[in-house]
């Protein structure tokens, strides 16, 4: 046999060896554990919008601001302080009107947003009556909200490895094997928590037949997570 060839088989055989230890180290198990807390809405965030139009642009942004002024004193009087209002925006746009398929100038159009952060849901309704009473035009989106999110997100990913271990072990289990060390942890941040159907946090509003104030029920905010892992198997 020439010498060629004697190499040539020993690489085979030492391939096969390779191959075969590959195998050996590719016994692994891949399971996915997830996470899920439910939590009551503890605070709320709501916007708010006021505009004014007037020909001079500087009477229409009066206008926007004196009333912003009094609503924020009016959030004083009812035990919210202004650190938890942001109204730091303002839009002066020119406002036209079309009338027989002409566009005519009407003046200009003062825009202003506001943002309060609620962190007593019973003061939900007297918040809405003091903006309206205050001059804001439009009460837009309320978003419900929990305080320290980061324990119920924490307490979520505990959940979802504890959930993958126990699959993965009863799997193992199942199969005559045993689980060995963790081959890899795939992990990817979870995303911003919400109610139920997934959408943004919303109060769902109805009217009691027995009271002319306004309920506000809201969803549960959820903390979801998930990781996958990969064991040995021995």
């Amino acid at each position: 046999m020439s010498i060629t060839r004697q190499i040539l088989i020993i690489a085979l055989l030492s391939l096969g060896v390779v191959s075969c230890d590959a195998q050996t180290s590719q016994r692994t198990i891949i399971t996915s554990g997830s996470g899920l807390v439910s939590v009551s809405a503890n605070m709320a965030e709501l916007h708010l919008q006021l505009q004014a139009v007037n020909r001079n642009s500087a009477v229409a942004k009066q206008d926007v601001d004196s009333r912003i002024n009094d609503f924020i004193r009016a959030l004083k009087r009812i035990g919210i302080d202004k650190a938890d209002v942001i109204a730091a925006t303002l839009r002066l746009s020119p406002n036209y009107e079309y009338i027989n398929q002409k566009q005519r100038f009407t003046g200009f159009r003062a825009t202003r947003s506001v943002t309060v952060t609620l962190s007593d849901l019973e003061q939900l309704n007297e918040l809405m009556d003091t903006a309206l009473d205050s001059g804001i035009d439009q009460i837009g989106q309320l978003q419900l909200k929990v305080r320290d999110e980061q324990q119920y997100q924490l307490q979520a990913r505990e959940q979802a490895i504890e959930d993958s271990k126990h699959k993965a072990q009863a799997l193992a289990q199942a199969y005559g094997a045993k689980l060995g060390p963790i081959v890899q942890v795939r992990y990817q941040a979870a995303a911003t928590n919400s109610p139920v159907p997934y959408g943004r946090p919303e109060a769902m509003m109805s009217r009691s037949a027995s009271s002319d104030m306004g309920q506000y029920i809201q969803d549960s905010i959820q903390f979801r997570d998930r990781v996958e892992v990969i064991f040995e198997l021995q």
